[in-house]
């Protein structure tokens, strides 16, 4: 619920209309995508807003801790985030979480 909550929220706050959530199972674990239709965050930064404290954009309120916080979740349970581009035109972000 937690990191799921920061990924919505993210969604939300930094897309213009739209946003999309789809996931996946396969024997593996599961791939869940958190996907908006706002400006996207670029490559080069993908690394540096998983840092807690890190912002890209300092207009909308918040603390820069959040997707820090879900990489962190999604890490103990063995899984990792990734930064991507969304086909919306914005961010996709993807929590693979493996089955234990």
């Amino acid at each position: 619920m937690e990191f799921m909550g920061n990924l919505m929220d993210n969604a939300w706050k930094y897309g213009a209309q739209r946003v999309r959530i789809s996931g996946l199972t396969s024997g593996d674990g599961i791939e869940l995508h958190v996907e908006d239709d706002g400006a996207g965050i670029p490559q080069a930064q993908a690394e540096s807003v998983l840092q807690r404290g890190r912002r890209m954009d300092e207009q909308q309120p918040g603390q820069g801790i959040g997707l820090a916080v879900v990489s962190d979740i999604i890490s103990a349970y063995g899984g990792e985030l990734i930064v991507g581009k969304s086909v919306l035109g914005g961010a996709d972000l993807v929590a693979l979480i493996p089955n234990h």
